[in-house]
């Protein structure tokens, strides 16, 4: 499956045309939509920020995790790793799931994310 189709079952149809319009308007090479995003969360190498095109479909809260730095998993370096996995058995346990999208599926392939969500009410 791939992003595109995914999308269509996370986002409401109403969300995933905002995003696609938002998409399509920007220019083919443009920076990082990510390093732009104000936090909502800062830890030393790593950052919460809000998804502004939720996966509303099945989330009620759609935030999202990842390193300061501009970077890709493999390039993570072992303090960034380290730190993520404290953040991960403190800080993110409040979170429903905790999301990963594939290489495949991800729209944002060159900053290394992952979704926080909540489902419950």
């Amino acid at each position: 499956m791939d992003g595109g189709n995914m999308r269509n079952y996370l986002r409401s149809p109403e969300t995933e045309e905002k995003y696609l319009r938002f998409r399509s308007s920007l220019p083919v090479e443009h920076a990082c939509l990510l390093c732009k995003k104000e936090p909502i969360k800062s830890y030393d190498k790593w950052i919460i920020i809000k998804n502004d095109f939720p996966y509303d479909k099945i989330a009620t809260l759609h935030h999202m995790i990842m390193p300061k730095r501009h970077t890709t998993e493999p390039d993570l370096t072992k303090e960034e790793r380290d730190e993520f996995i404290k953040i991960k058995r403190k800080e993110l346990q409040s979170y429903d799931i905790i999301l990963e999208s594939t290489e495949n599926s991800s729209s944002i392939r060159d900053h290394y994310h992952i979704h926080l969500l909540d489902i419950g009410n």
